[in-house]
């Protein structure tokens, strides 16, 4: 999750140098979603839904990251269903990659890019049964200005 961290903090500032300015928080969640997306995932998010609290749900229905765990290749108890959020603690299992292990890496490279744009967020991802698609849940904290 760290390492993802500082690679977000490193892609949020090169992705997001050509850009002006952002009016909102709104508008730097739909840069996640549309362009820094797209530069890293190859798409944009399929669904964006938010409370206007503070509480952002990006939904992609075909993460690139998780098709090797729809195809049957993970390993471990829980290759169909997982949670895992910043700061989530646990160390993966011996020789056994889980799907809450995938998406550590990623967690952590949202919570970078929006640090990097002004924003402290704590960012969880979710996977329903039906994979590759998960959603990730993304709580604005603060602002970090």
């Amino acid at each position: 999750e760290s390492m993802g961290f500082q690679v977000g903090c490193q892609l949020g500032e090169r992705y997001s140098k050509s850009r002006a300015s952002f009016d909102d928080t709104l508008d730097i969640v739909k840069f996640l979603c549309k362009d820094f997306w797209t530069e890293v995932f190859r798409k944009q998010v399929d669904n964006l839904k938010t409370n206007h609290r503070g509480v952002f749900v990006l939904y992609d229905s075909k993460f690139r990251w998780l098709r090797s765990a729809s195809a049957g290749k993970m390993m471990g108890d829980n290759a169909s269903a997982a949670a895992v959020g910043a700061g989530s603690g646990g160390q993966p299992g011996q020789g056994k990659t889980t799907v809450g292990d995938l998406l550590r890496f990623p967690c952590g490279l949202i919570r970078g890019v929006l640090f990097t744009l002004g924003i402290k967020a704590v960012v969880s991802a979710d996977v329903a049964s039906s994979l590759p698609a998960c959603s990730f849940t993304v709580k604005i904290q603060q602002q970090a200005k």
